[in-house]
């Protein structure tokens, strides 16, 4: 569903694009500090339910990527359980 054309499971031209989330009260995310986080774009099939989700903007791909692949990793020597 990314050309926003048809569903790629059941060929259905009737979906709903939203970027509120998935859930009643809160919207699902991905963090990327302390209180932002990047909201990706849910696609649904309205005729065999199928969905996707998508980050739509290269400005959040961006932000998702400085934040997750530019941190150094952290080995397990370093985590204390």
């Amino acid at each position: 569903m990314t050309d926003l054309s048809t569903c790629p499971k059941c060929d259905s031209e009737e979906f709903v694009a939203t970027a509120f989330g998935l859930t009643r009260g809160r919207q699902i995310g991905i963090t990327t500090g302390l209180v932002k986080k990047v909201t990706p774009s849910v696609y649904v099939c309205c005729d065999c339910g199928y969905l996707e989700m998508w980050v739509d903007s290269k400005e959040d791909l961006q932000e998702i990527r400085n934040y997750y692949l530019d941190k150094p990793a952290v080995s397990k020597e370093t985590v204390k359980i």
